[in-house]
């Protein structure tokens, strides 16, 4: 829960996708946000193919990806890396850390009016 509370401080209003092919269809018809929180393992489509769909969208392609995932393997890590992701957050994590890489990305709701985060998980 201070995870979400931390998100919520840095937002006016967020988009949540259960799934890759929720996720799929936000990148199809949303607006783009100011960061993505993209979790590798999604059914549906997974993490590494809407990693690509994003790339391949003109208007999302420069929004910052936090990858969150339990695969630190460095094939996976290089994999993503190549492909433009921000940071990659191993879990469990602590609430902090996240936190601390949402502020660099965000600044906190009051400071920047109409301020939006994507959360995908």
């Amino acid at each position: 829960m201070e995870l979400v509370s931390a998100i919520r401080a840095r937002m006016d209003r967020n988009v949540v996708a259960d799934n890759g092919t929720g996720a799929w269809n936000i990148i199809n018809t949303g607006k783009p946000p100011n960061l993505i929180l993209l979790d590798l393992v999604l059914p549906g489509f997974n993490g590494l193919q809407l990693l690509e769909h994003i790339g391949s969208k003109r208007r999302w392609k420069n929004v910052p990806v936090l990858i969150v995932s339990r695969d630190p393997h460095p094939a996976t890590v290089r994999n993503v890396a190549a492909m433009g992701v921000a940071r990659f957050l191993v879990k469990p994590f602590e609430p902090g850390r996240v936190k601390s890489e949402l502020s660099k990305y965000l600044p906190l709701r009051g400071d920047a009016p109409g301020s939006e985060v994507d959360v995908e998980s």
